[in-house]
């Protein structure tokens, strides 16, 4: 009827739901810039880290020449560099491990602890890169399509 009105462009019948493999690859093509990123960085951070621990096995004065001779100071720098390696070593497993659950789609859970875990500041100048895909991570994973999808 060219008289009639038109239909409403968001009336029912308009869309037609995402499920099955449509999802997954919707979801996956969201997914995989952020997790690649992640895990690029993440590895960078735990070579970083790698270097440090050869440098401190190799010689130990080139990491402590500021810290005084004081056994209470160096034990303080000690325990700082145990730290360090302790929080940064599984942060950056649990964001590879996030991330690996991002492309698999499996583990939301484990994907949301990956993608916080890339937001926490461990090693030098590696931890700014990774923000950015973290973040993109968190955005990407709250969609309710990428939901769906891990939870099909």
């Amino acid at each position: 009827n060219p008289y009639a009105a038109p239909a409403h462009p968001f009336g029912p019948g308009s869309f037609h739901a995402l499920a099955g493999p449509e999802l997954a690859r919707l979801a996956h093509a969201k997914l995989i810039l952020p997790a690649v990123g992640m895990i690029v960085f993440a590895l960078t951070g735990l070579a970083v880290m790698a270097l440090v621990a050869i440098m401190a096995t190799i010689d130990p004065e080139l990491l402590f020449r500021d810290v005084g001779r004081d056994p209470a100071e160096r034990a303080g720098a000690f325990g700082f560099l145990i730290a360090y390696f302790g929080v940064g070593f599984l942060t950056r497993a649990l964001q590879i491990l996030g991330a690996v659950a991002m492309l698999r789609q499996r583990g939301y859970g484990l994907a949301m602890a990956g993608a916080i875990a890339g937001l926490i500041p461990c090693e030098y100048i590696c931890c700014l890169p990774s923000l950015p895909f973290a973040i993109w991570a968190l955005i990407v994973l709250n969609s309710g399509e990428v939901k769906a999808a891990f939870g099909r």
